[in-house]
């Protein structure tokens, strides 16, 4: 992609194909004190669609998962965390 200026606003070309996309293992550690109901954490579909559930735990005040893209059924960088209060 090519933007028209610094700040992104502008497209200036769309790119072409393939996308590179890397994969990755990352830790998330969310402070969440007061959450009552429980945490799920959904990898979601280029159209926002829940594709999958991550497991997620309490821990004390914080949430923690562990999200390894590469093992995803379907490539994503977009991700929901939900509390269900």
């Amino acid at each position: 992609m090519t933007f028209q200026s610094p700040d992104r606003k502008e497209l200036a070309r769309i790119g072409e194909l393939p996308v590179l996309w890397r994969t990755g293992k990352l830790s998330l550690s969310v402070a969440a004190p007061g959450v009552k109901g429980e945490p799920k954490l959904y990898a979601l579909k280029l159209n926002g669609e829940r594709a999958e559930e991550i497991p997620v735990k309490k821990n004390g005040d914080r949430l923690e998962a562990v999200i390894d893209t590469a093992q995803l059924a379907t490539q994503t960088p977009f991700f929901e965390l939900t509390t269900g209060r």
